[in-house]
């Protein structure tokens, strides 16, 4: 019966694991915020020959509120 008994657990050791994968899930939503941003910053510099006909404070508009959802635009 020994052999089916748990090993102790080692609360530290839980808790350093846990705040680390808080910490690497942070800097991945935080990358993915950045590469986003650059992905619509690289948008819009792409439409800027094509729409001058567009009012600037639309484009302005349509980048924030893309930045605030967190999609694209």
């Amino acid at each position: 019966m020994d052999r089916l008994r748990a090993a102790p657990v080692d609360q530290d050791n839980i808790a350093a694991r846990s705040s680390l994968g808080r910490g690497a899930a942070a800097a991945w939503r935080s990358s993915r915020r950045a590469k986003v941003a650059r992905r619509q910053i690289d948008w819009l510099d792409a439409m800027k020959p094509r729409c001058r006909a567009m009012p600037a404070r639309f484009v302005r508009a349509a980048a924030s509120t893309a930045r605030e959802t967190g999609g694209d635009f």
